[in-house]
């Protein structure tokens, strides 16, 4: 019974009662009994098979192995051609020889006394650098530091639309329609930011530009026609009657005149003189008209190209769809190298200084806008209030002393912090009286991140975020990130409760800021720029605004104090743009009134440029303009320093000249001999922000104090991530005027600040002094 209903069990299952036994046997049984094989075989063969496979994948991993040498190999035989200094061994390379500090740079311009183009450095046996330091052979790569563009007429257009004043194009009747055209597209785009309204794409302008030029050919080429047709007429009038004069002196009949009349010669056009190719590839802005062999494109030919820009590029006239020659493509072939700007990645993310390919061209795009000069111009009483409250700080910690010595790279860093704060997020963080998480955490990454590139264990991420310094970079890097995302999350929620226009409106009388900027920037599509994206940027911004500012305009300020015959100068340009005003401030059209300020801005960033180098990798071949070769994979370091303080390229360089950019006095350098804001496609977009913040400090701090060096602390140069020093820049700050109501105000609030008592906007600070007079108790503590 006990057999029977197991079986009906079984049965009911669905299974046979033969079967269970053999279902229950091991996998390798029920392998062994359908291949007929005993277990001690089996095993054998799979030894066997297991062994073949081991030896298949060592003997791909030495193939691969080969190949890797083999190419590195025809690298370093290619790498000949270049020369390099002595080294100390074939392990280290040139590693330990050129360190970041003081004695690095004077070695480097030792170095650069005697070779003055390339270097080939090593870092170890087994990674050449190729440093670069000439303005003619640093043009190629950093040319080729964009993404490929998509098309020579898209390239063509873009650049079209970020000169938007140029009224020449490439049809063969000479037309302004296109250039104007472009230029009521990039007013569209301006207008958005007050209105609202999404500007054309760059295909239906074309589109209606081309309609318009072919009316107005159309219309050119009929009344060269009837002027030709005049032309003609008046001509044959006048030989008729040259033909009756002479037969009438000569009594020889008219007809045998004409017949033996040399025909005159018919007046040839004017043409249009071609330049010569070297001031074609000096000048990226000449285009050069050749009607008679340009190829003229049909509608069809220009609407069907992608008319998507990007940022860069020459600005030749498109000679047709064809594909490129390989000494063409080298704008797609020197992106950053991510060696060298990986440990940025966790911060910034994919901003423009990280970011590749489409991408990059998407943001850059979208981005440009952000720094037009219409939106800088408010930005002006930002900088004007920054400027005054460091000012005040100063007085404060003079209290009753006549001269006091600050270092200046401590003061300015929170200074451009502070004003950086402001137009990106509109946010008064009071960071140059008291030191905000935000601001202590920017301050942390940046040192951590340069730390990190002298540890070489810290190299692996797994072992660096095992490390106190990963996790304090981790912890410093939620804290960054918490703050931007949650203004964008505030900004973004109440542009959708109230609409881009009603949101604009609000808008109204205050600048609008970075974030604003990007929340309504629009691509082609109408396609917007995530949080994340968002994010990125402003980070971005921050990073790259603050330190690079700080540092060009704590040397601006010690060259000044250093050279006090240039300093007076300076303040009596100062004194003169700013005679017969109440307030001390300056506007936006005041800074095209101080010409040597801005001389001495950038002969002091050409001596000390902020960032000394940028790097970028080859990925195919770079073609030298002596014909050496750049091999595809290597790794280029173009050195701002060493281009800058190069004795071919500048004589005296180690000379502070502010003369050197005289525009009265100019001199036959290549426009790429002078690269503070690197070049190219990839250069520093918000260069004008730089220069218009760093022109407003100077300007005001040399309005009310005198600079001069501190001699007890020696200034030893240390480039790191920038340009920075030992142990900072220590000038002695001396009081030339007494207080202005402002300065006074914002001592007052200050100091109420760092006390803790109310300040000027809690409780009423009484009236600001009049005329010079002792400063206010307040201002000694």
């Amino acid at each position: 019974m006990g057999g029977t209903e197991d079986s009906g069990k079984a049965w009911k299952a669905g299974v046979p009662v033969a079967v269970l036994p053999r279902r229950m046997l091991p996998i390798t049984d029920h392998l062994l009994h359908f291949l007929g094989l005993e277990k001690t075989a089996f095993r054998a063969y799979a030894v066997s098979a297991l062994l073949l496979s081991l030896l298949f994948s060592f003997f791909r991993l030495m193939l691969r192995f080969l190949r890797i040498c083999w190419a590195f190999h025809n690298t370093c035989r290619r790498l000949h051609c270049f020369p390099q200094p002595p080294r100390n061994n074939w392990l280290m390379g040139h590693l330990g020889m050129y360190l970041p500090n003081e004695k690095g740079l004077q070695d480097e311009k030792k170095l650069l006394d005697k070779m003055h183009d390339v270097v080939l450095v090593w870092a170890g046996p087994v990674l050449p650098l190729l440093v670069l330091v000439h303005p003619d052979y640093i043009k190629p790569v950093l040319s080729a530091s964009a993404s490929k563009n998509k098309g020579r007429i898209s390239q063509y257009l873009a650049n079209k639309c970020s000169v938007a004043c140029r009224t020449d194009c490439f049809s063969e009747v000479p037309t302004s329609v296109f250039g104007e055209k472009l230029r009521e597209q990039v007013e569209e785009g301006l207008c958005f930011y007050e209105t609202g309204k999404i500007p054309r794409k760059n295909l239906d302008v074309m589109k209606e530009a081309m309609v318009q030029a072919e009316e107005a050919a159309a219309e050119i080429t009929r009344k060269l026609e009837k002027q030709e047709k005049k032309r003609l007429k008046k001509e044959k009038k006048g030989l008729a009657a040259l033909a009756a004069l002479v037969s009438s002196e000569n009594g020889s009949a008219p007809k045998e005149h004409e017949e033996t009349h040399e025909k005159p010669q018919k007046k040839k056009k004017p043409k249009l003189q071609e330049a010569p190719q070297e001031d074609r590839m000096d000048d990226p802005y000449v285009l050069v008209s050749r009607p008679r062999k340009n190829k003229s494109f049909s509608k069809e030919e220009l609407v069907s190209s992608d008319l998507e820009g990007t940022a860069g590029g020459s600005l030749s006239p498109p000679k047709g769809n064809r594909s490129l020659p390989k000494e063409e493509m080298a704008t797609a072939i020197a992106p950053k190298d991510d060696f060298f700007y990986s440990f940025l990645k966790p911060w910034l993310g994919d901003g423009l200084l990280l970011s590749k390919g489409d991408k990059w061209s998407r943001h850059r795009r979208l981005l440009t806008p952000a720094f037009h000069f219409d939106i800088l111009k408010p930005y002006m009483k930002i900088f004007n209030q920054c400027t005054n409250i460091m000012h005040a700080k100063w007085r404060r910690h003079l209290g009753e002393n006549s001269v006091a010595s600050f270092d200046m790279f401590e003061h300015i860093s929170l200074m451009t912090l502070d004003s950086l704060q402001k137009c990106v997020f509109s946010f008064n963080s009071n960071c140059q009286e008291k030191m905000s998480d935000y601001i202590s955490a920017i301050i942390e990454l940046s040192a951590l991140v340069v730390r990190r590139q002298y540890r070489l264990h810290h190299y692996l991420n797994f072992i660096y975020y095992l490390s106190a310094d990963g996790r304090r970079f981790r912890r410093a890097c939620d804290i960054v990130h918490h703050f931007t995302t949650e203004v964008i999350q505030e900004r973004r929620k109440a542009l959708c409760q109230q609409g881009a226009e009603m949101w604009l409106k609000t808008k109204q009388g205050k600048a609008l800021d970075f974030i604003d900027v990007l929340l309504l920037a629009r691509d082609e599509d109408g396609k917007e720029l995530s949080d994340e994206d968002i994010r990125a940027e402003a980070d971005t911004f921050m990073f790259e605004g603050h330190d690079t500012t700080s540092s060009g305009l704590s040397w601006v300020l010690f060259n000044l104090a250093k050279y006090p015959e240039y300093q007076e100068k300076c303040r009596e340009e100062i004194q003169e743009v700013m005679k017969g005003r109440e307030l001390e401030e300056l506007e936006w059209d005041d800074l095209t009134q101080l010409p040597f300020t801005t001389m001495c801005i950038k002969e002091s960033l050409r001596q000390f440029p902020p960032v000394t180098l940028v790097s970028r990798r080859c990925t195919e071949d770079i073609k030298l303009p002596d014909g050496r070769i750049i091999p595809k994979g290597i790794i280029c370091l173009v050195s701002i320093y060493g281009t800058h303080h190069n004795p071919t390229v500048w004589p005296d360089s180690k000379v502070y000249n502010p003369y050197r950019f005289d525009p009265d006095n100019p001199h036959q350098r290549s426009p790429l001999a002078y690269v503070p804001f690197s070049a190219g496609p990839r250069n520093c977009i918000g260069q004008s922000f730089a220069m218009a913040e760093m022109r407003v400090a100077v300007a005001l701090t040399l309005l009310r104090f005198r600079l001069s060096v501190d001699r007890t602390r020696k200034v030893r140069r240390k480039p790191e991530l920038i340009l920075r020093t030992e142990n900072g820049i220590w000038l002695n700050v001396e009081p030339l005027t007494p207080l202005g109501p402002q300065e006074w105000h914002l001592a007052h609030r200050g100091a109420a600040a760092s006390s803790g008592a109310p300040s000027p906007a809690q409780g009423d600070p009484g009236p600001a002094p009049e005329g010079p007079g002792p400063a206010p108790q307040v201002l000694s503590a």
